[in-house]
């Protein structure tokens, strides 16, 4: 494919794309960034081609479609106006090709980074992994705040992989939305079952006279265990519906924080001391700009989670402080970690790395999706250290103004 030519049509798409874009039709708005990703990259390829072919291989009127400073400058340009990202990479996973929204969201330089020794993202060394492999694969990942889906394939020369594409896509809103509304609906029927039919199969033995008269209790002390999870499930999915609707209900007040963060530990303390764990506390007042009962529900349940997975006789630390731009709330725990391929996924709702233990220590798998959505709501960003078996620290961080 000749250089103008790509140029032409790379030129056309565009214009349809910023035309699709004004009339918000994502669709072909994503269709037509695709086909100028594959004409880019049929146009990369083909140079490969040539220039891998020994010179008396290489036909005259090939030599002569070369590409001026001012065509490679309109090629650059139009890659770089695209809002997708795309990048090739050579075999090693080096980048030998990428445009300015793929270098903006995985903070690239201008340098050939590798990214299976330089990304700090398990998902992308596992994408380019597979691709290498010979594979299609895609990944789920949120870069700057947002998500993306990543999509690689391996690029073949004579049956070996040569180099391997890659196009990171953001998911519309609308998509996602729509998305998370049927995961929701089908997590949470499939919660709210778990509890009923425990309760019904207790009640039933209990209504038949199946049950012995020492073994009464034990079965309502379970009655009641299953419905105080009902309780719990529903005030977290009535809690979680109020934040997605937005900060609209919400009024904001001058409040410290260290108090709630007193007041929280005080209401915990009997809790963590059936296990022996220690809550510590430091700080001092620390004031921001916040919605009380949504700051109180960011720390109740950090460390409400940080109890669960605890150790035995362990400690939960909370620390508060600040500096000219931020004030921070570090919740610290000794507990049992939690493994790299899972960390970027634990606030997500009703996502538990280790079941059996979560229905050992109870629950709902809202709590942490409720932290997430409060601190968004603050303009806060989420920091999160894990060691497995070496403990999990927590990390909110309010901008002051």
């Amino acid at each position: 494919m000749k250089s103008r030519n790509v140029i032409a049509i790379t030129v056309i798409l565009l214009s349809a794309n910023v035309i699709f874009t004004v009339l918000s039709l994502s669709i072909p708005s994503l269709i037509c960034s695709i086909l100028t990703f594959a004409v880019l990259l049929i146009f990369y390829r083909n140079r490969k081609e040539k220039e891998s072919k020994p010179p008396s291989e290489i036909k005259a009127p090939v030599i002569k479609a070369e590409v001026s400073d001012s065509e490679a400058e309109i090629f650059r340009d139009s890659a770089n106006a695209i809002r997708e990202g795309f990048m090739i990479l050579d075999g090693s996973g080096k980048v030998i090709l990428s445009n300015l929204a793929a270098r903006s969201l995985l903070s690239l330089g201008d340098g050939e980074e590798n990214l299976l020794t330089d990304s700090h993202s398990p998902a992308i060394r596992e994408l380019i992994n597979q691709a290498k492999g010979g594979y299609h694969a895609d990944a789920d990942i949120i870069l700057d705040g947002a998500e993306y889906e990543l999509s690689a394939d391996p690029v073949f020369d004579n049956g070996a992989v040569k180099s391997i594409a890659i196009l990171i896509l953001r998911e519309s809103e609308k998509e996602k939305s729509a998305l998370i509304r049927r995961e929701f609906t089908a997590n949470v029927s499939h919660e709210l079952k778990t509890p009923l039919h425990a309760i019904s199969g207790y009640a039933e033995l209990m209504k038949n006279g199946m049950v012995r008269e020492e073994d009464k209790e034990r079965f309502l002390s379970n009655i009641y265990f299953e419905a105080q999870r009902l309780v719990d499930l529903i005030d977290d999915t009535i809690k979680l519906s109020r934040l997605d609707e937005g900060a609209t209900q919400f009024v904001k007040e001058r409040v410290d924080l260290y108090a709630i963060a007193e007041k929280t530990l005080s209401l915990l303390d009997t809790k963590a001391s059936r296990t022996g764990v220690k809550l510590i506390l430091s700080g001092k007042e620390t004031y921001i700009d916040g919605i009380p009962q949504l700051l109180d529900g960011i720390i109740f349940n950090l460390v409400d989670n940080a109890i669960k997975y605890n150790r035995e006789n362990g400690s939960v630390s909370v620390e508060i402080k600040e500096n000219e731009k931020n004030v921070t709330l570090n919740v610290c725990d000794t507990g049992i970690g939690i493994p790299e391929e899972y960390r970027e996924r634990v606030f997500e709702r009703f996502y538990r790395v280790d079941k059996s233990h979560s229905k050992e220590v109870g629950g709902t798998g809202l709590g942490l999706s409720i932290v997430k959505h409060a601190a968004k709501l603050h303009q806060a960003h989420i920091e999160l250290y894990s060691v497995v078996n070496g403990g999990t620290s927590v990390r909110v961080i309010f901008p002051k103004n």
